[in-house]
């Protein structure tokens, strides 16, 4: 793979230290480059001042939640759950001058003052996806040099990416601790380089060496065993076309678990039409990595997604996304697949057939997401509310129809969608649909840039599958106010 010599770690320790050396040199050549540049330049006219920033800003985010989850049939480990909880983010950042070096740190707190009952942590019956309980952490601590050429990074940070997002759905996001490095080489073209050595999930007030598939029993997330991990490596390429086409190809080690390549691309064949048709594709190349602390892999997945604006506030997007199937005949009986090495499919899709006496299949094929598990906020096209095929770990096909209305005055976001999914493979058939819902009211004025002010959200899921639970309902409030 193109990128995989840029991100080859053996200690992420010590990439860190070198990536932090590396944007100090960067930073010092660059603030060279600009003194040498001014000490050869011809005077000019002063331009007009303009207005300086303040050397210190803050922000921050206040939100409360109210969840339910609802299943058509319950039993002892899957009962109906809810769950409330109050608090947010308070961040602060100060800027040394006219430099482009800044300091930042963000609080992250919450607090459901006992509206979830004593211990919600230990309560089946309270989602501790949002969490049901207190959270206290120093999510963010940062050193930052951002120029139009170069953008460092360095310390805990609410870093994203396609296959290590913020998903930032519930009380907080999820957090990175680390180093993120971008260049900007002109024409379009730009490279990135990341190292992040410790993972902080949405339900966590801790950074670990851990992930989502190796973290043990994480609240309001899958259940594996817990093995520590030296976090994950990544380089992209990227490109753009002025308004008509772009470009990434991500190169991510999961370290001890995979190596995911990743390719997503845009193209505007109009880009001056009403409509604004576009044509977009993906693709994912997973492979187990080092100890293959996950088991086996072996996903290709295709994407393809259409879309056009029917009118200055209606879009339309229809993706679909495939990967096949892969089996492997041991011996043994089909109560050995889960311990057969392979990253097996779950969420009731069948993983197993059982043949000749002393002989079993197994299927799997899925995308192993260390950082977006049981999240559902992976990249794929038809990833919904409540789960896609990565959640799944399942190969197979998917459609997604999606729509998002806007009032004039922007204060109303609907979005709508329709899914299905076939995560059958020869050990079984499971058909899954999907229709979500997603409503935003603003109370302020939208203007352009970052939204200040109150809102109210509502999202609805609801899910029909041939397995438990059967019917799932998924029912999501928050107020948020931003300032």
């Amino acid at each position: 793979m193109w990128a995989s010599h840029l991100v080859i770690v053996k200690e992420n320790e010590y990439v860190f230290r070198h990536l932090t050396r590396l944007a100090v040199l960067c930073a010092s050549f660059a603030l060279l480059g600009g003194a040498m540049a001014s000490a050869e330049t011809p005077a000019t006219p002063a331009p007009n001042p303009t207005a300086t920033p303040a050397a210190f800003q803050y922000g921050g985010t206040i939100r409360a939640y109210y969840f339910t989850r609802t299943n058509l049939v319950q039993n002892a480990g899957n009962p109906n759950r809810t769950a409330f909880n109050f608090g947010g983010k308070l961040h602060g950042e100060y800027r040394f001058g006219d430099t482009p070096l800044t300091i930042g740190a963000s609080y992250y707190g919450a607090d459901p003052f006992g509206a979830n009952g004593s211990n919600p942590g230990f309560n089946s019956k309270i989602d501790n996806t949002v969490p049901g309980f207190s959270l206290s952490t120093l999510g963010e601590a940062y050193v930052q040099y951002k120029t139009k050429q170069l953008y460092v990074k360095v310390g805990n940070q609410n870093y994203k990416s396609p296959w290590a997002p913020d998903s930032d759905s519930r009380i907080k996001p999820a957090l990175y601790q680390g180093a993120d490095v971008a260049i900007n080489f002109g024409s379009g073209w730009t490279l990135g380089l990341t190292d992040m050595i410790r993972f902080e999930n949405r339900t966590s007030s801790a950074f670990e060496k851990t992930t989502l598939l190796t973290g043990g029993n994480i609240a309001g997330g899958p259940n594996n065993p817990r093995v520590e991990t030296n976090g994950f490596g990544m380089a992209s390429l990227g490109y753009k076309y002025g308004s008509r086409f772009t470009a990434t190809a991500y190169d991510y080690i999961f370290h001890d678990i995979a190596n995911l390549f990743y390719a997503e691309g845009k193209y505007y064949p109009s880009p001056n039409s009403p409509l604004k048709p576009y044509v977009a594709a993906q693709y994912v190349d997973e492979h187990q990595a080092g100890r293959a602390l996950s088991g086996l892999i072996d996903n290709n997945t295709y994407g393809m997604q259409v879309g056009a604006s029917f009118s200055k506030n209606i879009d339309f997007a229809l993706g679909f996304d495939e990967a096949p199937a892969h089996s492997a005949t041991l011996f043994g009986s089909c109560s050995q697949a889960g311990a057969s090495g392979y990253f097996v499919v779950a969420g009731g899709t069948p993983s197993c057939k059982s043949y000749a006496p002393g002989t079993y299949t197994v299927y799997y094929g899925g995308i192993a997401s260390p950082y977006s598990d049981s999240y559902a906020t992976d990249p794929l096209y038809t990833t919904s509310i409540s789960q896609g095929a990565a959640d799944r770990h399942s190969p197979g096909v998917s459609f997604k129809l999606a729509g998002t209305f806007q009032t004039n005055d922007k204060k109303i976001k609907l979005i709508l969608s329709q899914a299905y999914y076939d995560y059958g493979n020869g050990a079984g058939i499971n058909q899954t649909k999907e229709f979500d819902a997603d409503a935003t009211y603003f109370f302020n004025k939208v203007t352009p840039g970052t939204y200040r002010g109150l809102s109210l959200r509502h999202r609805y899921a609801e899910r029909s599958q041939p397995t438990l639970p059967f019917d799932f309902k998924y029912n999501r409030t928050q107020l948020e106010y931003d300032f």
